[in-house]
């Protein structure tokens, strides 16, 4: 297993993933999407640092909570996000805020 698979990743991101993937609804990840991104009773942030911020040539998504902070470039998480949304099906209600 490898760090492309939502199930390499500890179990509370995976379910960050998955709202982020149900947010998405089928589109392509923005950082409008994160406004859409909620989940009863846990305590994360998730942001988009813009390369225009950095002087870089691409931005990138953080997530922070308690026990860690992962930077994703964006390809890379939106992958992550679809495939963790995909395999949840209907394992756990999580809010969309839709």
């Amino acid at each position: 297993m490898d760090d492309t698979d939502p199930e390499y990743w500890p179990t509370q991101l995976q379910e960050i993933f998955a709202a982020v993937g149900r947010a998405m609804d089928g589109k392509r990840l923005t950082p409008a999407t994160l406004k859409l991104v909620q989940m009863p009773d846990d305590q994360f942030t998730i942001s988009h640092v813009a390369r225009n911020d950095l002087s870089r040539k691409s931005g990138y998504y953080q997530i922070a909570m308690d026990g860690g902070r992962w930077t994703f470039r964006s390809g890379k998480l939106e992958k992550l996000c679809r495939a963790a949304a995909s395999a949840a099906g209907q394992r756990s209600p999580i809010l969309t805020g839709k």
